[in-house]
């Protein structure tokens, strides 16, 4: 009856174990895997039968390779590491933002004899918490831009911020904000303000041009946005650089 007892507890713990959300996983002090839930497979992408016996580090990414040293050396000490967060690799090569908490495991005789280890996946809620914050820095520098225009009438002052704050808010390592104007032939284009640049590096590049690619932007019809621009279909059309000028470096001049 007592067999039939502790078999039925260890089923049941078997079962909890298998059925929790995080992956729950047991090593020894020699950082070999002696077991692996079924939300460990799902995590990472290994099943039991190919990661016991294995080497924990298979799961640690090569810029972290020490940091199981120093788990080990806390667990031989008997101290329990909480809500470790830290990053862990898949099969597939994804890395994850984890919490780990690992906890040391004892023999019968009280010594400890390896480890006992959680792992929540917190990816997305740190790609959550890195959206809040840069909504809150877009906010701010939002509100800074209020604040000058109330604070100053002098327009390019004005311009000067708003250029700032929008080329900050979209990411970009320079901007510039083009004042349209109507020149003899239809129209020209003349440089007013930028950021992330001095205006030095802009002075011998000639007028930009209502190409293809600057058009709609121009016109104000739409922005236009590129994570690369010498991919975009209308880039490299004109003459007479044909968007790369006798010198090599790119200009806007010559989209």
């Amino acid at each position: 009856m007592l067999l039939e007892g502790n078999e039925q507890k260890t089923a049941l713990l078997v079962a909890i174990i298998d059925s929790s959300e995080d992956a729950i996983i047991s090593k020894n002090l020699n950082s070999r895997i002696t077991s692996w839930n079924k939300s460990a497979e799902r995590m990472f992408g290994y099943t039991e039968e190919e990661m016991i016996g294995n080497h924990i580090n298979v799961l640690i990414p090569e810029e972290l390779a020490g940091e199981e040293e120093m788990i080990i050396s806390n667990l031989k000490a008997g101290k329990k590491i909480e809500r470790h967060e830290t990053i862990r690799i898949t099969r597939s090569g994804e890395k994850l933002q984890v919490s780990v908490t690992i906890s040391p495991v004892r023999n019968s005789k009280n010594v400890i004899v390896g480890a006992s280890t959680i792992i929540h996946d917190i990816t997305r809620q740190k790609q959550n918490e890195q959206l809040i914050g840069e909504y809150a820095q877009r906010l701010t520098l939002i509100n800074s831009i209020s604040k000058v225009i109330s604070a100053h009438l002098d327009v390019s002052t004005i311009l000067q911020k708003v250029t700032d704050v929008t080329t900050q808010i979209s990411g970009a390592a320079f901007g510039a904000f083009f004042y349209n104007t109507i020149n003899a032939k239809g129209e020209a284009y003349m440089l007013y303000t930028l950021s992330g640049a001095p205006r030095e590096a802009f002075e011998k590049f000639g007028m930009p041009r209502n190409t293809d690619l600057f058009k709609t932007t121009f016109s104000g019809e739409a922005i236009v946005r590129s994570d690369d621009i010498r991919k975009d279909f209308r880039y490299g059309k004109n003459q007479p650089h044909y968007g790369m000028p006798k010198d090599g470096k790119e200009r806007s001049s010559s989209f």
